[in-house]
Protein backbone atom coordinates (compact mmCIF):
# COMPACT_ATOMS: atom_id res chain seq x y z
CA UNK A 1 0.00 0.00 0.00
CA UNK A 2 1.45 3.35 -0.31
CA UNK A 3 3.19 5.12 2.15
CA UNK A 4 2.33 8.35 3.70
CA UNK A 5 5.27 10.40 3.88
CA UNK A 6 5.48 11.87 7.55
CA UNK A 7 7.63 14.24 9.56
CA UNK A 8 7.25 14.56 13.46
CA UNK A 9 6.82 18.06 14.84
CA UNK A 10 6.70 18.89 18.48
CA UNK A 11 3.43 19.37 19.85
CA UNK A 12 1.88 22.11 20.01
CA UNK A 13 -0.63 23.52 21.46
CA UNK A 14 -2.94 26.33 21.01
CA UNK A 15 -2.24 29.17 23.78
CA UNK A 16 -4.94 31.37 23.61
CA UNK A 17 -8.93 31.01 22.66
CA UNK A 18 -9.86 30.59 19.10
CA UNK A 19 -6.52 30.01 17.49
CA UNK A 20 -6.15 27.10 14.78
CA UNK A 21 -3.97 24.49 13.99
CA UNK A 22 -3.08 23.83 10.77
CA UNK A 23 -1.00 20.89 8.90
CA UNK A 24 0.53 21.56 5.20
CA UNK A 25 0.00 18.35 4.01
CA UNK A 26 1.01 17.97 -0.33
CA UNK A 27 -1.91 16.38 -2.78
CA UNK A 28 0.75 13.95 -4.00
CA UNK A 29 0.51 12.48 -0.53
CA UNK A 30 -2.62 11.18 -1.41
CA UNK A 31 -1.95 10.55 -5.41
CA UNK A 32 -3.19 13.58 -6.92
CA UNK A 33 0.20 13.26 -9.49
CA UNK A 34 -1.28 9.92 -10.16
CA UNK A 35 -4.57 11.42 -11.09
CA UNK A 36 -3.23 13.97 -13.15
CA UNK A 37 -1.04 11.92 -15.22
CA UNK A 38 -4.07 9.41 -15.89
CA UNK A 39 -6.39 12.64 -16.44
CA UNK A 40 -3.59 13.38 -19.38
CA UNK A 41 -2.69 10.22 -21.10
CA UNK A 42 -6.72 9.74 -21.44
CA UNK A 43 -6.25 13.38 -23.23
CA UNK A 44 -3.68 12.23 -25.86
CA UNK A 45 -5.12 8.43 -26.49
CA UNK A 46 -8.26 10.64 -27.14
CA UNK A 47 -6.93 12.75 -29.33
CA UNK A 48 -4.55 10.15 -31.25
CA UNK A 49 -7.81 8.56 -31.93
CA UNK A 50 -8.73 11.66 -33.57
CA UNK A 51 -5.91 11.81 -35.74
CA UNK A 52 -6.12 8.50 -36.82
CA UNK A 53 -9.60 8.56 -38.38
CA UNK A 54 -8.76 12.13 -39.65
CA UNK A 55 -5.68 10.53 -41.68
CA UNK A 56 -8.42 7.51 -42.88
CA UNK A 57 -11.01 10.39 -44.38
CA UNK A 58 -8.18 11.74 -45.87
CA UNK A 59 -6.89 8.72 -47.68
CA UNK A 60 -10.23 7.47 -48.85
CA UNK A 61 -10.84 11.30 -50.19
CA UNK A 62 -7.73 11.00 -51.94
CA UNK A 63 -9.19 7.00 -53.46
CA UNK A 64 -12.16 8.76 -54.57
CA UNK A 65 -10.62 12.10 -56.29
CA UNK A 66 -8.38 9.67 -57.67
CA UNK A 67 -10.98 7.13 -59.33
CA UNK A 68 -12.94 10.01 -60.20
CA UNK A 69 -10.39 11.63 -62.01
CA UNK A 70 -9.47 8.18 -63.93
CA UNK A 71 -13.22 7.93 -64.78
CA UNK A 72 -13.48 11.11 -66.03
CA UNK A 73 -10.54 10.64 -68.28
CA UNK A 74 -11.66 7.38 -69.50
CA UNK A 75 -14.66 8.85 -70.48
CA UNK A 76 -13.29 11.96 -71.92
CA UNK A 77 -11.18 9.64 -74.38
CA UNK A 78 -13.95 7.41 -74.98
CA UNK A 79 -16.55 10.29 -75.91
CA UNK A 80 -13.98 11.84 -77.71
CA UNK A 81 -13.20 9.01 -80.29
CA UNK A 82 -17.56 8.88 -80.69
CA UNK A 83 -17.42 13.01 -81.36
CA UNK A 84 -14.68 12.45 -83.81
CA UNK A 85 -16.31 9.15 -85.59
CA UNK A 86 -19.34 11.36 -85.74
CA UNK A 87 -18.06 14.64 -86.68
CA UNK A 88 -17.17 13.12 -89.79
CA UNK A 89 -20.28 12.42 -91.26
CA UNK A 90 -21.72 14.71 -93.11
CA UNK A 91 -25.41 15.98 -95.11
CA UNK A 92 -28.43 14.20 -94.11
CA UNK A 93 -26.24 11.30 -92.58
CA UNK A 94 -25.00 13.74 -89.59
CA UNK A 95 -28.36 14.65 -88.91
CA UNK A 96 -29.70 11.27 -89.12
CA UNK A 97 -27.11 9.80 -86.65
CA UNK A 98 -27.93 12.36 -84.46
CA UNK A 99 -30.08 10.47 -81.82
CA UNK A 100 -28.01 7.46 -81.70
CA UNK A 101 -24.66 9.99 -80.60
CA UNK A 102 -26.45 11.13 -77.81
CA UNK A 103 -27.49 7.77 -76.84
CA UNK A 104 -24.12 6.09 -77.48
CA UNK A 105 -22.57 9.40 -75.31
CA UNK A 106 -25.31 8.76 -72.25
CA UNK A 107 -24.40 5.09 -72.19
CA UNK A 108 -21.00 5.72 -72.25
CA UNK A 109 -21.33 7.68 -68.73
CA UNK A 110 -23.44 5.95 -67.22
CA UNK A 111 -21.35 2.90 -67.96
CA UNK A 112 -18.09 4.58 -66.37
CA UNK A 113 -19.86 5.78 -63.56
CA UNK A 114 -20.84 2.80 -62.46
CA UNK A 115 -17.46 0.85 -62.21
CA UNK A 116 -16.99 3.69 -59.31
CA UNK A 117 -17.50 2.36 -56.03
CA UNK A 118 -18.28 4.95 -53.69
CA UNK A 119 -21.37 7.73 -53.69
CA UNK A 120 -18.51 10.11 -53.29
CA UNK A 121 -16.25 9.34 -56.38
CA UNK A 122 -19.61 9.04 -58.44
CA UNK A 123 -20.62 12.73 -57.27
CA UNK A 124 -17.02 13.96 -58.29
CA UNK A 125 -17.02 12.10 -61.29
CA UNK A 126 -20.35 13.42 -62.13
CA UNK A 127 -18.86 17.43 -61.81
CA UNK A 128 -16.64 16.93 -64.47
CA UNK A 129 -18.46 14.42 -66.73
CA UNK A 130 -21.61 16.45 -67.18
CA UNK A 131 -20.29 19.82 -68.23
CA UNK A 132 -18.39 17.37 -71.29
CA UNK A 133 -21.29 15.80 -72.02
CA UNK A 134 -23.25 18.91 -72.25
CA UNK A 135 -20.61 20.17 -74.31
CA UNK A 136 -20.59 17.63 -77.27
CA UNK A 137 -24.29 17.41 -77.12
CA UNK A 138 -24.45 21.10 -77.97
CA UNK A 139 -21.48 20.86 -80.45
CA UNK A 140 -23.33 17.50 -82.14
CA UNK A 141 -26.49 19.35 -82.30
CA UNK A 142 -24.74 22.22 -84.23
CA UNK A 143 -22.84 20.15 -86.54
CA UNK A 144 -26.18 18.30 -87.24
CA UNK A 145 -28.31 21.14 -88.08
CA UNK A 146 -25.27 22.75 -89.98
CA UNK A 147 -25.13 19.32 -91.98
CA UNK A 148 -28.79 19.04 -92.54
CA UNK A 149 -29.14 22.86 -93.64
CA UNK A 150 -26.22 21.62 -96.27
CA UNK A 151 -27.92 18.98 -97.33
CA UNK A 152 -31.14 20.60 -98.03
CA UNK A 153 -29.09 23.53 -99.90
CA UNK A 154 -27.07 20.75 -102.02
CA UNK A 155 -30.40 18.88 -102.57
CA UNK A 156 -32.53 21.50 -103.90
CA UNK A 157 -28.96 22.83 -105.88
CA UNK A 158 -29.08 18.89 -107.36
CA UNK A 159 -32.57 19.12 -108.09
CA UNK A 160 -32.52 22.39 -109.90
CA UNK A 161 -29.53 20.97 -111.91
CA UNK A 162 -31.48 17.66 -113.03
CA UNK A 163 -34.38 20.24 -113.93
CA UNK A 164 -32.00 22.00 -115.85
CA UNK A 165 -30.34 18.96 -117.80
CA UNK A 166 -34.05 17.48 -118.41
CA UNK A 167 -35.36 20.72 -120.13
CA UNK A 168 -32.06 20.36 -122.31
CA UNK A 169 -32.95 16.64 -123.67
CA UNK A 170 -36.10 17.80 -125.13
CA UNK A 171 -35.33 21.51 -126.11
CA UNK A 172 -38.34 21.67 -129.01
CA UNK A 173 -41.30 20.70 -126.04
CA UNK A 174 -41.55 24.15 -124.90
CA UNK A 175 -44.59 22.62 -122.37
CA UNK A 176 -41.97 20.38 -120.67
CA UNK A 177 -39.17 23.26 -120.98
CA UNK A 178 -41.84 25.82 -118.97
CA UNK A 179 -42.71 23.34 -116.53
CA UNK A 180 -39.14 22.43 -115.86
CA UNK A 181 -37.94 26.19 -115.45
CA UNK A 182 -40.70 26.39 -113.48
CA UNK A 183 -39.55 23.70 -111.36
CA UNK A 184 -36.14 25.54 -111.42
CA UNK A 185 -36.97 28.88 -110.30
CA UNK A 186 -39.00 27.44 -107.16
CA UNK A 187 -35.72 24.86 -106.10
CA UNK A 188 -33.43 27.87 -106.30
CA UNK A 189 -35.74 30.20 -104.53
CA UNK A 190 -35.83 27.61 -101.35
CA UNK A 191 -32.04 26.84 -102.22
CA UNK A 192 -30.92 30.40 -101.32
CA UNK A 193 -33.20 31.30 -99.00
CA UNK A 194 -31.59 28.48 -96.81
CA UNK A 195 -28.45 29.29 -97.40
CA UNK A 196 -28.43 33.08 -96.76
CA UNK A 197 -31.00 32.66 -94.04
CA UNK A 198 -34.13 35.02 -95.07
CA UNK A 199 -37.58 34.36 -95.59
CA UNK A 200 -38.21 36.88 -97.66
CA UNK A 201 -38.25 35.31 -101.32
CA UNK A 202 -37.66 38.83 -102.95
CA UNK A 203 -34.11 39.20 -101.34
CA UNK A 204 -31.69 40.24 -103.67
CA UNK A 205 -29.27 37.29 -103.09
CA UNK A 206 -32.38 35.16 -104.61
CA UNK A 207 -33.50 37.42 -107.53
CA UNK A 208 -29.79 37.22 -108.69
CA UNK A 209 -29.57 33.51 -108.57
CA UNK A 210 -32.84 32.66 -109.81
CA UNK A 211 -32.42 35.04 -112.62
CA UNK A 212 -28.81 33.37 -113.64
CA UNK A 213 -30.41 29.69 -112.97
CA UNK A 214 -33.07 30.44 -115.79
CA UNK A 215 -30.62 32.26 -117.86
CA UNK A 216 -27.86 29.28 -117.45
CA UNK A 217 -31.12 26.66 -118.54
CA UNK A 218 -32.25 29.00 -121.52
CA UNK A 219 -28.43 28.65 -122.69
CA UNK A 220 -28.20 24.94 -122.58
CA UNK A 221 -31.53 24.34 -124.06
CA UNK A 222 -30.12 26.47 -127.12
CA UNK A 223 -27.17 24.98 -127.27
CA UNK A 224 -28.60 21.38 -127.02
CA UNK A 225 -30.68 22.41 -130.59
CA UNK A 226 -27.25 23.79 -131.78
CA UNK A 227 -25.86 19.89 -132.32
CA UNK A 228 -28.09 18.85 -134.50
CA UNK A 229 -29.77 22.31 -135.48
CA UNK A 230 -27.57 24.81 -135.35
CA UNK A 231 -29.85 27.38 -137.65
CA UNK A 232 -32.78 26.52 -135.27
CA UNK A 233 -30.61 27.56 -132.32
CA UNK A 234 -29.51 30.43 -134.06
CA UNK A 235 -33.07 31.87 -134.27
CA UNK A 236 -33.83 30.60 -130.77
CA UNK A 237 -30.82 32.97 -129.52
CA UNK A 238 -32.55 36.46 -130.93
CA UNK A 239 -35.45 34.76 -129.61
CA UNK A 240 -34.52 34.31 -126.10
CA UNK A 241 -32.12 37.49 -125.61
CA UNK A 242 -33.86 38.86 -122.91
CA UNK A 243 -33.71 35.54 -121.05
CA UNK A 244 -29.72 35.64 -120.97
CA UNK A 245 -29.31 37.69 -118.12
CA UNK A 246 -25.75 36.27 -117.42
CA UNK A 247 -23.21 37.69 -119.74
CA UNK A 248 -20.93 34.33 -119.52
CA UNK A 249 -24.28 32.66 -120.71
CA UNK A 250 -24.35 35.25 -123.43
CA UNK A 251 -21.15 35.08 -124.55
CA UNK A 252 -21.30 31.05 -124.66
CA UNK A 253 -24.18 30.63 -126.63
CA UNK A 254 -22.93 33.45 -129.41
CA UNK A 255 -19.41 31.75 -129.53
CA UNK A 256 -20.91 27.79 -129.81
CA UNK A 257 -23.98 28.78 -132.59
CA UNK A 258 -20.81 31.06 -134.26
CA UNK A 259 -19.03 28.13 -134.60
CA UNK A 260 -21.20 24.84 -134.53
CA UNK A 261 -23.45 26.82 -137.05
CA UNK A 262 -20.89 27.13 -139.34
CA UNK A 263 -19.07 23.14 -138.48
CA UNK A 264 -22.72 22.04 -138.46
CA UNK A 265 -24.49 24.00 -140.98
CA UNK A 266 -21.26 23.60 -143.55
CA UNK A 267 -21.32 19.91 -143.19
CA UNK A 268 -25.38 19.87 -143.84
CA UNK A 269 -25.04 21.99 -146.58
CA UNK A 270 -22.07 20.16 -148.68
CA UNK A 271 -23.16 16.82 -147.96
CA UNK A 272 -26.92 17.60 -149.79
CA UNK A 273 -25.10 19.23 -152.33
CA UNK A 274 -22.90 16.14 -152.82
CA UNK A 275 -25.71 13.57 -152.59
CA UNK A 276 -27.96 15.90 -155.38
CA UNK A 277 -25.18 15.81 -157.70
CA UNK A 278 -23.33 12.38 -157.68
CA UNK A 279 -23.48 9.82 -160.32
CA UNK A 280 -23.77 6.53 -159.73
CA UNK A 281 -19.57 6.13 -161.17
CA UNK A 282 -18.73 8.35 -158.24
CA UNK A 283 -18.06 11.41 -160.48
CA UNK A 284 -20.15 14.75 -160.34
CA UNK A 285 -22.45 16.19 -162.95
CA UNK A 286 -21.37 19.52 -162.02
CA UNK A 287 -17.35 20.83 -162.06
CA UNK A 288 -15.85 21.66 -158.82
CA UNK A 289 -16.40 25.04 -159.38
CA UNK A 290 -20.13 25.51 -159.63
CA UNK A 291 -20.74 23.04 -156.63
CA UNK A 292 -18.27 25.41 -154.92
CA UNK A 293 -20.64 28.83 -155.94
CA UNK A 294 -23.95 26.47 -155.31
CA UNK A 295 -22.33 25.65 -151.60
CA UNK A 296 -21.74 29.52 -150.90
CA UNK A 297 -24.72 30.48 -151.94
CA UNK A 298 -26.84 27.97 -150.19
CA UNK A 299 -24.89 28.52 -146.79
CA UNK A 300 -25.13 32.73 -147.11
CA UNK A 301 -28.49 32.13 -147.67
CA UNK A 302 -29.15 29.85 -144.46
CA UNK A 303 -27.02 32.17 -142.02
CA UNK A 304 -26.76 35.33 -143.17
CA UNK A 305 -25.55 36.90 -139.90
CA UNK A 306 -22.38 34.22 -139.66
CA UNK A 307 -19.25 35.33 -142.02
CA UNK A 308 -17.38 32.09 -141.28
CA UNK A 309 -20.24 30.16 -142.79
CA UNK A 310 -19.84 29.91 -146.43
CA UNK A 311 -16.19 29.57 -146.66
CA UNK A 312 -16.78 26.50 -143.73
CA UNK A 313 -19.29 24.78 -146.25
CA UNK A 314 -16.96 25.16 -149.45
CA UNK A 315 -14.13 23.64 -147.02
CA UNK A 316 -16.40 21.14 -145.65
CA UNK A 317 -17.28 20.02 -149.65
CA UNK A 318 -13.88 19.65 -150.49
CA UNK A 319 -12.87 17.51 -147.73
CA UNK A 320 -16.60 15.54 -148.66
CA UNK A 321 -15.27 15.14 -151.98
CA UNK A 322 -11.76 14.33 -150.98
CA UNK A 323 -12.73 11.74 -148.18
CA UNK A 324 -15.49 10.05 -150.81
CA UNK A 325 -12.91 9.65 -153.93
CA UNK A 326 -10.70 8.18 -151.52
CA UNK A 327 -13.73 5.53 -150.15
CA UNK A 328 -14.17 5.08 -154.03
CA UNK A 329 -10.19 4.28 -154.38
CA UNK A 330 -10.52 1.60 -151.17
CA UNK A 331 -13.59 0.45 -152.75
CA UNK A 332 -12.29 -0.25 -155.99
CA UNK A 333 -8.88 -1.63 -155.11
CA UNK A 334 -10.83 -3.97 -152.88
CA UNK A 335 -12.86 -5.13 -156.21
CA UNK A 336 -9.31 -5.19 -158.24
CA UNK A 337 -7.99 -7.34 -155.54
CA UNK A 338 -11.02 -9.70 -155.31
CA UNK A 339 -11.04 -9.66 -158.93
CA UNK A 340 -7.39 -10.96 -159.06
CA UNK A 341 -8.48 -13.55 -156.52
CA UNK A 342 -11.05 -15.26 -159.20
CA UNK A 343 -8.61 -14.38 -162.09
CA UNK A 344 -5.65 -16.52 -160.18
CA UNK A 345 -7.49 -19.07 -158.61
CA UNK A 346 -10.29 -20.22 -161.81
CA UNK A 347 -7.22 -19.40 -163.97
CA UNK A 348 -9.51 -17.30 -166.05
CA UNK A 349 -8.15 -15.60 -169.19
CA UNK A 350 -11.07 -13.92 -171.22
CA UNK A 351 -13.81 -11.61 -170.12
CA UNK A 352 -16.42 -14.17 -171.11
CA UNK A 353 -15.37 -16.63 -168.73
CA UNK A 354 -15.03 -13.98 -165.90
CA UNK A 355 -18.71 -12.48 -166.32
CA UNK A 356 -20.29 -16.23 -166.56
CA UNK A 357 -19.06 -16.61 -163.14
CA UNK A 358 -21.99 -16.41 -160.19
CA UNK A 359 -21.65 -12.83 -158.89
CA UNK A 360 -19.01 -11.28 -161.45
CA UNK A 361 -21.70 -8.36 -162.37
CA UNK A 362 -20.89 -7.00 -158.69
CA UNK A 363 -17.57 -7.12 -158.82
CA UNK A 364 -17.46 -5.58 -161.94
CA UNK A 365 -19.43 -2.67 -160.61
CA UNK A 366 -17.21 -2.26 -158.03
CA UNK A 367 -14.19 -1.46 -160.03
CA UNK A 368 -12.52 1.60 -161.41
CA UNK A 369 -14.74 3.05 -164.65
CA UNK A 370 -12.22 2.44 -167.09
CA UNK A 371 -11.72 -0.99 -166.51
CA UNK A 372 -15.23 -1.53 -166.88
CA UNK A 373 -15.33 -2.16 -170.63
CA UNK A 374 -14.96 -5.01 -172.31
CA UNK A 375 -11.30 -4.18 -174.07
CA UNK A 376 -9.81 -2.52 -170.92
CA UNK A 377 -10.63 -5.53 -168.76
CA UNK A 378 -9.82 -7.99 -171.67
CA UNK A 379 -6.08 -6.02 -171.56
CA UNK A 380 -6.14 -6.22 -167.51
CA UNK A 381 -6.44 -9.75 -167.89
CA UNK A 382 -3.69 -10.45 -170.04
CA UNK A 383 -1.61 -8.37 -168.48
CA UNK A 384 -1.97 -10.25 -165.27
CA UNK A 385 -1.95 -13.50 -166.39
CA UNK A 386 1.39 -12.44 -167.97
CA UNK A 387 3.00 -11.85 -165.09
CA UNK A 388 3.01 -16.03 -164.86
CA UNK A 389 5.71 -16.74 -166.59
CA UNK A 390 7.70 -13.49 -165.74
CA UNK A 391 10.36 -12.69 -163.38
CA UNK A 392 10.02 -9.68 -161.42
CA UNK A 393 12.50 -6.67 -162.18
CA UNK A 394 13.65 -5.82 -158.91
CA UNK A 395 14.53 -2.12 -159.42
CA UNK A 396 11.13 -1.70 -159.93
CA UNK A 397 10.06 -3.94 -156.89
CA UNK A 398 12.06 -1.79 -154.78
CA UNK A 399 10.74 1.57 -156.23
CA UNK A 400 7.28 0.73 -155.29
CA UNK A 401 8.37 -0.54 -152.30
CA UNK A 402 10.13 2.52 -151.63
CA UNK A 403 6.34 4.38 -152.60
CA UNK A 404 4.49 2.58 -150.47
CA UNK A 405 6.51 3.92 -147.20
CA UNK A 406 6.82 7.61 -148.34
CA UNK A 407 3.99 8.78 -150.91
CA UNK A 408 0.82 6.55 -150.17
CA UNK A 409 -1.31 8.49 -152.73
CA UNK A 410 1.52 8.11 -155.61
CA UNK A 411 1.54 4.17 -154.67
CA UNK A 412 -2.16 3.42 -154.30
CA UNK A 413 -2.46 4.95 -158.11
CA UNK A 414 0.13 2.38 -159.76
CA UNK A 415 -1.36 -0.41 -161.55
CA UNK A 416 0.76 -3.08 -161.15
CA UNK A 417 -0.20 -5.48 -163.76
CA UNK A 418 1.44 -2.79 -165.87
CA UNK A 419 4.14 -4.19 -168.11
CA UNK A 420 6.48 -1.43 -167.30
CA UNK A 421 6.92 -2.67 -163.82
CA UNK A 422 7.34 -6.05 -164.97
CA UNK A 423 6.07 -8.00 -161.81
CA UNK A 424 5.80 -11.85 -161.96
CA UNK A 425 1.71 -12.65 -160.34
CA UNK A 426 2.93 -13.23 -157.24
CA UNK A 427 4.48 -9.70 -156.98
CA UNK A 428 1.26 -7.98 -158.53
CA UNK A 429 -0.88 -9.88 -155.62
CA UNK A 430 1.71 -8.65 -153.12
CA UNK A 431 1.29 -5.57 -154.09
CA UNK A 432 -2.20 -5.12 -154.88
CA UNK A 433 -2.85 -6.80 -151.27
CA UNK A 434 -0.43 -3.80 -150.14
CA UNK A 435 -2.67 -1.44 -152.06
CA UNK A 436 -5.81 -2.97 -150.36
CA UNK A 437 -4.62 -2.64 -147.06
CA UNK A 438 -2.94 0.85 -147.09
CA UNK A 439 -6.78 1.79 -148.20
CA UNK A 440 -8.03 0.51 -145.10
CA UNK A 441 -5.09 1.68 -142.82
CA UNK A 442 -3.66 4.71 -144.89
CA UNK A 443 -0.50 5.33 -143.28
CA UNK A 444 3.30 6.14 -143.60
CA UNK A 445 6.39 3.93 -142.28
CA UNK A 446 7.40 6.15 -139.44
CA UNK A 447 11.06 4.12 -139.56
CA UNK A 448 11.99 5.55 -143.13
CA UNK A 449 10.76 9.24 -141.57
CA UNK A 450 12.43 9.18 -138.81
CA UNK A 451 15.72 7.98 -140.45
CA UNK A 452 15.12 10.26 -143.84
CA UNK A 453 15.11 13.14 -141.43
CA UNK A 454 18.10 12.19 -139.61
CA UNK A 455 20.43 11.45 -143.21
CA UNK A 456 18.98 14.92 -144.11
CA UNK A 457 20.09 16.78 -140.50
CA UNK A 458 23.40 15.14 -141.40
CA UNK A 459 24.01 14.62 -144.84
CA UNK A 460 21.35 16.73 -146.28
CA UNK A 461 24.03 18.08 -149.27
CA UNK A 462 24.51 14.80 -150.35
CA UNK A 463 21.13 13.94 -150.61
CA UNK A 464 20.02 16.82 -152.15
CA UNK A 465 23.51 16.19 -154.39
CA UNK A 466 21.99 13.35 -155.42
CA UNK A 467 18.20 14.59 -156.25
CA UNK A 468 16.65 12.18 -153.50
CA UNK A 469 16.00 14.78 -150.44
CA UNK A 470 12.75 15.05 -152.03
CA UNK A 471 10.73 14.49 -155.19
CA UNK A 472 12.41 16.57 -158.03
CA UNK A 473 10.94 17.06 -161.63
CA UNK A 474 11.89 14.12 -163.21
CA UNK A 475 13.63 12.17 -160.50
CA UNK A 476 10.56 10.48 -158.69
CA UNK A 477 11.66 6.96 -159.16
CA UNK A 478 14.99 7.59 -157.30
CA UNK A 479 13.53 9.43 -154.79
CA UNK A 480 11.18 6.32 -153.93
CA UNK A 481 13.95 3.79 -154.68
CA UNK A 482 16.49 5.54 -152.48
CA UNK A 483 13.38 5.30 -149.45
CA UNK A 484 12.85 1.35 -150.71
CA UNK A 485 16.24 0.83 -150.08
CA UNK A 486 16.82 2.52 -146.69
CA UNK A 487 13.80 0.62 -145.70
CA UNK A 488 14.68 -2.63 -146.53
CA UNK A 489 18.28 -2.13 -144.32
CA UNK A 490 16.41 -1.21 -141.65
CA UNK A 491 14.14 -4.26 -141.99
CA UNK A 492 17.30 -6.14 -142.65
CA UNK A 493 19.00 -4.43 -139.61
CA UNK A 494 15.91 -4.89 -137.36
CA UNK A 495 15.74 -8.76 -138.01
CA UNK A 496 18.92 -9.25 -137.07
CA UNK A 497 19.32 -7.41 -133.80
CA UNK A 498 15.97 -9.35 -132.44
CA UNK A 499 13.74 -6.12 -133.57
CA UNK A 500 15.54 -3.64 -132.34
CA UNK A 501 15.20 -0.45 -134.42
CA UNK A 502 18.86 1.13 -135.85
CA UNK A 503 19.59 4.32 -133.51
CA UNK A 504 20.84 7.54 -134.98
CA UNK A 505 24.55 6.43 -135.38
CA UNK A 506 23.22 3.64 -137.11
CA UNK A 507 21.19 5.32 -140.01
CA UNK A 508 23.66 8.28 -139.98
CA UNK A 509 27.33 6.33 -139.85
CA UNK A 510 26.32 2.83 -141.18
CA UNK A 511 23.26 2.00 -142.89
CA UNK A 512 23.10 5.82 -145.02
CA UNK A 513 26.74 5.85 -146.29
CA UNK A 514 26.12 2.29 -147.49
CA UNK A 515 23.13 2.80 -149.09
CA UNK A 516 23.81 6.47 -150.96
CA UNK A 517 27.82 4.59 -152.04
CA UNK A 518 25.44 2.02 -153.96
CA UNK A 519 22.71 4.04 -155.25
CA UNK A 520 22.99 4.62 -158.63
CA UNK A 521 21.12 4.94 -162.17
CA UNK A 522 22.17 1.48 -163.92
CA UNK A 523 20.65 -1.84 -162.24
CA UNK A 524 23.06 -4.62 -160.94
CA UNK A 525 23.79 -6.38 -157.81
CA UNK A 526 26.78 -3.65 -156.80
CA UNK A 527 27.89 -3.88 -160.07
CA UNK A 528 30.40 -1.76 -161.92
CA UNK A 529 28.20 -1.99 -165.47
CA UNK A 530 29.09 1.57 -166.94
CA UNK A 531 30.85 3.25 -169.38
CA UNK A 532 34.34 4.63 -169.29
CA UNK A 533 33.97 8.12 -167.86
CA UNK A 534 29.87 7.96 -167.03
CA UNK A 535 29.92 6.29 -163.46
CA UNK A 536 27.73 8.02 -161.27
CA UNK A 537 28.62 9.38 -158.30
CA UNK A 538 26.37 6.78 -156.11
CA UNK A 539 25.20 3.15 -157.23
CA UNK A 540 21.98 1.55 -157.33
CA UNK A 541 21.28 -0.28 -154.63
CA UNK A 542 19.07 -3.95 -156.38
CA UNK A 543 18.14 -7.09 -154.87
CA UNK A 544 19.76 -9.60 -156.75
CA UNK A 545 17.63 -11.67 -159.42
CA UNK A 546 16.49 -15.34 -159.11
CA UNK A 547 19.35 -16.07 -161.51
CA UNK A 548 21.45 -14.21 -159.16
CA UNK A 549 21.25 -17.11 -156.72
CA UNK A 550 23.23 -20.07 -156.74
CA UNK A 551 21.49 -23.28 -156.31
CA UNK A 552 22.84 -24.59 -153.52
CA UNK A 553 21.95 -21.11 -151.83
CA UNK A 554 18.41 -21.68 -153.11
CA UNK A 555 17.85 -25.07 -152.41
CA UNK A 556 19.19 -24.44 -148.58
CA UNK A 557 16.49 -21.46 -147.94
CA UNK A 558 13.77 -23.74 -149.30
CA UNK A 559 14.72 -26.76 -147.17
CA UNK A 560 14.76 -23.99 -144.38
CA UNK A 561 11.21 -23.12 -144.93
CA UNK A 562 10.35 -26.79 -145.07
CA UNK A 563 12.02 -27.44 -141.79
CA UNK A 564 9.71 -24.62 -140.47
CA UNK A 565 6.82 -25.99 -141.56
CA UNK A 566 5.93 -23.35 -144.15
CA UNK A 567 5.33 -23.83 -147.80
CA UNK A 568 8.28 -23.43 -150.50
CA UNK A 569 9.62 -19.58 -150.49
CA UNK A 570 8.26 -17.32 -153.03
CA UNK A 571 10.50 -15.85 -155.93
CA UNK A 572 10.42 -12.73 -154.11
CA UNK A 573 10.67 -14.38 -150.63
CA UNK A 574 13.87 -16.28 -151.83
CA UNK A 575 15.49 -12.92 -153.59
CA UNK A 576 14.35 -10.85 -150.52
CA UNK A 577 15.88 -13.56 -147.92
CA UNK A 578 19.50 -13.79 -150.24
CA UNK A 579 19.55 -9.91 -150.52
CA UNK A 580 19.62 -10.49 -146.79
CA UNK A 581 22.29 -12.57 -146.98
CA UNK A 582 24.58 -10.64 -149.21
CA UNK A 583 23.72 -7.13 -147.45
CA UNK A 584 24.74 -8.38 -144.06
CA UNK A 585 27.81 -9.78 -145.66
CA UNK A 586 28.68 -6.80 -147.43
CA UNK A 587 27.93 -4.47 -144.39
CA UNK A 588 29.74 -6.50 -142.07
CA UNK A 589 31.44 -3.97 -139.78
CA UNK A 590 34.79 -5.24 -139.11
CA UNK A 591 35.46 -5.75 -135.36
CA UNK A 592 37.53 -3.08 -133.16
CA UNK A 593 40.84 -3.90 -132.93
CA UNK A 594 41.87 -5.10 -129.67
Amino acid sequence: MPTVPYTPFSTAQPQSPGEGLSVNTPGAAFGENVGAALKQLGSTTEQAGSEIFQRAIALQDLKNENDARTAQTDFATKSSELHAQYGALTGQAAADALPKFLKDQADLRTSIRGSLNTPVAQRMYDADTLPFLQRNVFSASSHAAEENKKYTIETLGSSAKTAEEQAALHPDDENYVDQQRTKIKGLVTSQVMAAVGTSDPNDPNVVKAVNDALSKQRAEQILAKAVTDPITAGKWQQKYADQLTNPADRDRVNATIENRGAAVAASNIATSILQAHRQPDGSYDLPATQLEQLARDQATKALPDNPLVADTTVGKLHSLMSNQTYFTKYEQQDAKNEFNQILDKQDIHDVQTFLAMPGADKVMSKLPPDMRTAPQLQKYINNFQAGRDRQTNEYWSTTINGMRSSDSSAFMSIDPTDPQYHLSKQDIIRVQNQQAELARNPQDDPRVSRAMSWLLGARGAELKELEVDQKHPGSEDDYYHFRGALQEAIQVYQEDHKGQQPTYEDIVDKIGPQIIKTHAATPGWFGTNFRAGEEPAFRQFNRPTLQDIPQEERDKITQDFINKGVPQPTESELTQIYARQLFNKFYKQSKPSE
